[in-house]
């Protein structure tokens, strides 16, 4: 079966002239750098694992492939969506041709949605915990606990995690965002 290899980088080459034009508009200026999308058939799956998950990982399927652009050997995708010979996706990628840095896929068979991202609000926990700590430490102040140096790392830090995890967020939907968008043109 041959394989396809098109529009690598939004908006340059893109065989899709509606999702080039989309991805031309203010809302998706800023994923152009970031971003990176390619369409092939997996020619041959091969060493294909679904793994469950366990504590602190989630469940989750490694696979390798060949393809018509060559092989690539230990990708992971987040579930256990479909993946077998013949397939055709449209992926998103973080890097240009690094399959480690897949951020999705959709079926291009059956229109399935397959994001590599997870909306761990579990996450937002410790930063909002070191934020929670610091304001009753500041607002109950004794003569005992008067580290205003190690609260302020401490805010600090909390607030460099809350950080990390809005803006893992925000780039989570804006990919989630981009699959959907996809799938909307391979329906037209």
């Amino acid at each position: 079966m041959a394989s396809v290899a098109e529009g690598k980088i939004f908006g340059l080459g893109s065989t899709w002239p509606g999702l080039a034009k989309r991805l031309r508009t203010s809302t998706y200026n800023n994923m152009q750098s970031r971003f990176h999308i390619v369409t092939l058939a997996f020619d041959r799956v091969f060493d294909l694992h679904r793994c469950h998950g366990s504590e602190g990982t989630p469940k989750h399927t490694l696979f390798s492939f060949e393809a018509l652009s060559g092989r690539q050997f230990g990708v992971t995708i987040l579930d256990h969506p479909r993946v077998e010979d013949g397939m055709h996706v449209t992926a998103v990628l973080r890097k240009e041709d690094d399959w480690q840095t897949l951020m999705g896929w959709v079926d291009r068979d059956n229109g399935q949605l397959v994001p590599n991202t997870s909306y761990a609000l579990g996450n937002a926990l410790l930063p909002l915990g070191f934020l929670g700590w610091l304001a009753f430490d500041l607002a109950h102040p004794d003569e005992s606990s008067k580290h205003y140096v190690f609260d302020a790392f401490a805010g600090l830090f909390g607030l460099g995690l809350l950080w990390q995890f809005v803006s893992s967020f925000l780039a989570d939907r804006r990919v989630m965002q981009l699959l959907r968008s996809i799938r909307a043109d391979l329906q037209r």
